[in-house]
């Protein structure tokens, strides 16, 4: 993606987080974060160490570390992450999905929202680095857009 459509998604999405539509976001990202410990059990009983790839926004991130968990969050765009800090507090890093992820030996690995699918291998580069971060029994969601199913 050239840097002239990087910046048009990041300014619409931030622009649309600062918005009142992003309430109905923030409640969905809240909805998504509670789905997970059905998915995931233990996650109502333990805290784990998470990766929150294409963070975006952060909203993710901290719906899970304010449940205790040990959140690292990356994103592409220093725009998002900017705005990721300055109205959730995250400090992520900026990264895309063919780098190598910055926390090996993790219990859950993220990637919500149809993160994917921008650059021709980010599928591919997402299951190679997951499987070198993850632990042993970890775990991968990758949500996509389904209009049938939300996580």
């Amino acid at each position: 993606m050239n840097r002239l459509n990087t910046n048009y998604f990041d300014n619409f999405y931030i622009d649309w987080q600062n918005n009142e539509i992003s309430e109905n976001y923030v409640e969905f990202c809240q909805k998504q974060i509670n789905n997970l410990s059905h998915i995931v059990p233990s996650l109502k009983k333990e805290k784990r160490k998470i990766i929150d790839t294409c963070c975006g926004c952060g909203f993710h991130s901290k719906f899970l570390i304010d449940k205790g968990h040990h959140v690292i969050s990356f994103d592409k765009s220093e725009e998002m992450l900017n705005f990721a800090y300055k109205k959730n507090g995250i400090l992520g890093k900026r990264q895309s999905l063919d780098e190598e992820f910055p926390e090996n030996h993790v219990d859950l690995i993220l990637n919500l929202n149809t993160s994917i699918g921008y650059k021709k291998n980010d599928l591919k580069n997402l299951l190679r680095n997951s499987y070198t971060s993850l632990k042993k029994g970890g775990i991968l969601i990758i949500d996509l857009m389904n209009p049938r199913l939300f996580l």
